[in-house]
């Protein structure tokens, strides 16, 4: 085939002026085929025919940083920028390029060429720049350029949205919705500017909300305007407070998510929706008529449940075919709260059970093949949440018949086992499932994190095999961390850990739980550096004081990760930022590392006198005995259930006398940084049905 594709593309049956772009694509599909060596030497006979084309530079210089030889893909860009002085794809490359190598200054000074050029010319390379600012962390020079954009190319609505972005990402929503409505003001029809709009008036209208009730709580205790954040139902334990359990086995206590409004007056909000529907261009409709939906279901005024089916009706009237089947789906969740909100009577649930159904039928009907999965996923949650787990099995085996192409169809048949606590049977369907979707690192990643059960050694084999097939899986890097932070794994190591969460990070940046974990990560190191010489007593107060995690939630804003289960629980609301879902995970992990404090100053303890006998071990190179010894320990290391009994009881600090001996194993899972989700995920069915409901359905959300 190769060969073919050569005789096709021989340059000299063509006119002169026109060989650079048949060894462009030569060389394109040289790289395809993995034949670097050829590519590069294609590339240069691109770039020695036409100088004066970016495209050969470009294209070359993508390549060598593909392969990870960023120097020489910088020096590819420096001799393009030499033929081709102001081109814009060629200048937006090498500063992000400068930029990932982390000179800064090399980037600004790429940028100062066009200190001389119109800014009719250059107001993408400046955007760039105000970007590359903004993920610097300087707020000051990004705000002015941004409003230096605005004020010269008031035409272009990407500039109003992402100066908004970057005000929304810093938490400055007033400046936000401020900079949305000037943009509104100059282009009217701009979509994403107007759903901008939205989420900003939205949230503002939130947070005032959370702050009246804050202040009506203060002075009249006996407010019920607010509702407190339950994760467990009432009647799940022993405890009038059912989250008091949550306190007893992971120290999480029982205000650590503040409690909400039961109802916002989203005036500004609805305001906003209203005065879209007369400017946005009509193919757009639609969507604003699925979002006043929402907005009327997340407000919870009365009456909402009306406000929020009309408001589907009109979308479904004005949505394209191929897309009524996510209105359908929508409407699903929404009968679904609103069946919740009634109480916990059997008629509720019965009357909310039958028109979900209805609505899923619709979708099935509508739905194009290629999406069909995805209504499958949703029945298969819709039978789960209700308790019929057997009939929700029995859809997904369907589902992997009907969509074999889709590896989301074999992951949720994984982690519906694991929401019942079949570990072992979860397992085995993610094996099934690599048999089929070998690529696919959300796969793999799910593998690695559940074979802990059968001990750390037997995970490492299946994280180092998982690197064979995908390499570049952010998931899986940040479940070969998680390895090395495992308390009770032999493995322990930060140092390692760290260096897997920064590949974890920088290959899948949108993954979540790699941040959570690097904020795990820190915690332990700063106890670790401290010599764990805070007391217990005062451990909490320390961390939130001292401990700077400022570097590491620029990096989390810039990447503006987007799923992951930690990051999912971590996310109380909608409009949650990532600084928001970092508080709110440090809360977390400082209030169960204190909990399980012990387990991890005594499993760094080991890991020193580890390295201390290995380094008297390399000394003594006469002692071959106690070599080899130390070699098979360094290979094997004990099951999880034998490391039970070497670790737990000594180093858990005490349980309540209520608690059993055989429930410490079942709580103190740290295959992840939070004992508390992985607990919470394989026991559904004793949770309050919001949260149920953010476990079942809040990872995939429904995007118009």
């Amino acid at each position: 085939s190769h060969g073919k594709a050569s005789e096709k593309c021989n340059p000299n049956s063509l006119p002169e002026k026109l060989h650079w772009k048949i060894y462009l694509e030569m060389a394109d599909l040289a790289k395809r085929e993995n034949r670097f060596t050829e590519a590069r030497r294609l590339y240069r006979t691109v770039n020695k025919l036409q100088p004066y084309a970016p495209q050969g530079w470009l294209e070359y210089s993508k390549m060598e940083e593909e392969c990870g030889r960023l120097p020489y893909s910088q020096k590819i860009l420096e001799e393009g920028l030499t033929f081709c002085n102001f081109s814009e794809p060629l200048l937006i490359k090498a500063i992000k390029l400068e930029e990932r190598m982390g000179n800064l200054g090399a980037a600004r000074a790429l940028l100062g060429r066009l200190r001389n050029v119109n800014v009719e010319k250059a107001w993408k390379t400046i955007l760039e720049g105000a970007l590359l600012e903004a993920r610097a962390g300087n707020v000051l020079v990004a705000r002015k350029v941004f409003k230096y954009l605005m004020r010269n190319v008031p035409w272009y609505g990407p500039i109003y949205y992402e100066a908004a972005k970057f005000e929304e990402k810093n938490e400055e929503f007033q400046r936000a919705i401020a900079i949305v409505e000037e943009g509104l003001t100059e282009i009217p029809r701009y979509g994403p500017l107007w759903f901008n709009a939205f989420r900003l008036h939205e949230n503002i209208e939130r947070i005032r909300a959370d702050r009246n009730n804050a202040s009506t709580l203060v002075s009249e205790q006996g407010n019920l305007s607010y509702r407190k954040i339950q994760i467990l139902a009432t009647g799940s334990n022993q405890y009038q407070d059912p989250d008091r359990l949550l306190f007893d086995y992971f120290g999480i206590p029982n205000n650590v998510f503040p409690s909400v409004p039961k109802t916002i007056d989203l005036l500004n909000t609805r305001g906003a929706l209203q005065r879209a529907m007369n400017c946005i261009s009509k193919e757009l409709v639609w969507k604003v008529h699925f979002e006043a939906a929402q907005v009327a279901e997340r407000g919870g005024e009365p009456n909402w449940i009306e406000r929020a089916r009309a408001a589907y009706v009109q979308s479904v009237l004005r949505c394209p075919n191929n897309l009524r089947w996510k209105v359908w789906l929508a409407g699903v969740r929404t009968e679904l709260t609103y069946a919740d909100s009634m109480g916990d009577s059997s008629t509720s649930r019965s009357s909310g059970m039958i028109k979900a159904k209805q609505l899923l039928e619709q979708a099935l009907l509508d739905v194009p093949d290629k999406s069909r999965a995805q209504v499958l996923l949703e029945c298969s949650r819709v039978e789960e949440y209700f308790g019929n787990v057997k009939t929700s099995r029995a859809i997904l085996s369907r589902a992997r018949k009907e969509t074999k192409h889709e590896w989301k169809v074999f992951l949720e048949s994984v982690m519906l086992e694991v929401r019942c606590g079949n570990r072992e049977r979860a397992l085995e369907e993610a094996k099934s499932a690599l048999e089929i979707h070998c690529g696919t690192g959300r796969l793999w990643a799910i593998r690695v994190q559940l074979t802990h059960i059968h001990g750390p050694d037997q995970q490492r084999l299946v994280f180092r095999e998982a690197l064979k097939q995908v390499p570049k899986s952010g998931e899986v890097w940040c479940e070969g961390a998680r390895v090395h932070l495992h308390p009770l794994s032999p493995h322990f190591d930060l140092e390692t850990a760290s260096r897997y969460l920064d590949f974890g990070i920088q290959f899948t940046p949108q993954y979540g739980d790699s941040f959570v974990e690097a904020l795990r990560f820190h915690i332990l190191l700063y106890d670790q550096q401290t010599n764990f010489k805070t007391t217990d007593k005062d451990f909490k107060q320390t961390l939130e004081k001292k401990l700077d995690t400022s570097a590491l939630e620029q990096r989390c804003v810039n990447a503006d990760p987007n799923y992951g289960a930690l990051w999912f629980h971590c996310k109380r609301g909608p409009f949650d930022t990532a600084r928001q879902v970092l508080r709110t995970a440090k809360t977390l992990l400082i209030a169960e590392i204190g909990r399980f404090r012990n387990v991890y100053r005594e499993a760094y303890l080991e890991q020193q006198d580890m390295k201390a006998q290995n380094s008297l071990i390399v000394k003594d190179n006469t002692n071959t005995i106690s070599e080899k010894k130390s070699e098979e320990n360094l290979r094997t290391t004990p099951a999880l259930e034998q490391a039970e009994n070497t670790w737990i009881w000594d180093r858990l600090n005490a349980m309540p006398d209520n608690l059993a001996s055989d429930q410490l194993h079942s709580f103190a899972d740290f295959s992840t940084g939070l004992c508390s989700v992985n607990w919470i995920r394989e026991r559904v069915a004793l949770l309050n049905s919001t949260e149920k409901r953010k476990i079942l359905f809040g990872s995939d959300t429904i995007v118009p």
